[in-house]
């Protein structure tokens, strides 16, 4: 990792050994920036991992295009296909104005998103249910793999937008906290997307929410991420993406 001269070397070591024990233990990461939407595309790619590597997927999906989702993806294989679970939101994009038939209530679900083939794909129609499905994903991958290994397992929610512009900022802060405390249970990686600045007064509510926050920006026409660790209020210099 290239980092600046400016930054502490005290800073760049405990950071390093920070990022080993997110990998090992678990992590919850808030993926978030003023950026073009490929970006995040790009950094939630990264964050699920490399499609050489034997790993199980859990994609939930309220405003990410499909196109974004499918190259975040493996291949549609039969080993993809059992490994990786797209949970797509019913209403999820719904304008706030419009009755609450979305990711807070329980009324009947409009059509979806549709999902590339390959991988299992589920609808929902509430917050709830999304939570259950999600879990219910992880158990069975953790039973199919005899016990997930550290880091086998990733999780991404692409993006909470949707979710804040419908529900309460708390209740979409208990929903990032439950699933980032299972997935950590697994020893997994989660990331969770939000496709606002890291200065907005939104961003910095929910930041402590995460184990670290991923911030994304433009520079000279390429993309680059920077991390902040809540915890230790450290912040890292600007890398590329």
């Amino acid at each position: 990792m290239a980092t600046d001269s400016t930054q502490p070397a005290e800073d760049v070591s405990s950071f390093v050994g920070h990022l080993r024990a997110l990998k090992r233990d678990g992590c919850s990461l808030f993926v978030v920036g003023d950026v073009p939407r490929y970006l995040f595309t790009r950094a939630s790619e990264s964050m699920l991992g490399d499609d050489d590597v034997d790993r199980y997927r859990a994609m939930v999906v309220t405003d990410a295009d499909e196109e974004s989702v499918r190259s975040r993806l493996p291949s549609a294989t039969d080993s993809a296909g059992t490994k990786t679970r797209v949970l797509t939101c019913a209403n999820s994009v719904r304008s706030v104005s419009s009755e609450r038939a979305s990711l807070c209530s329980e009324q009947s679900p409009e059509v979806g998103p549709t999902m590339p083939e390959g991988p299992e794909t589920r609808t929902v129609s509430d917050r709830s249910e999304l939570q259950t499905e999600l879990f219910d994903a992880i158990e069975a991958f953790d039973r199919q793999a005899d016990g997930v290994r550290p880091a086998q397992l990733r999780v991404g929610v692409d993006s909470l937008g949707p979710m804040l512009d419908i529900c309460d900022e708390d209740e979409v802060r208990q929903f990032a906290e439950r699933v980032g405390e299972r997935v950590r249970a697994h020893n997994g990686m989660a990331h969770f997307v939000l496709t606002e600045s890291y200065d907005s007064e939104r961003v910095q509510r929910l930041a402590d929410a995460f184990d670290a926050v991923v911030e994304l920006r433009v520079q000279d026409g390429d993309g680059e991420e920077r991390w902040h660790l809540p915890d230790s209020d450290v912040t890292m210099p600007w890398v590329s993406l």
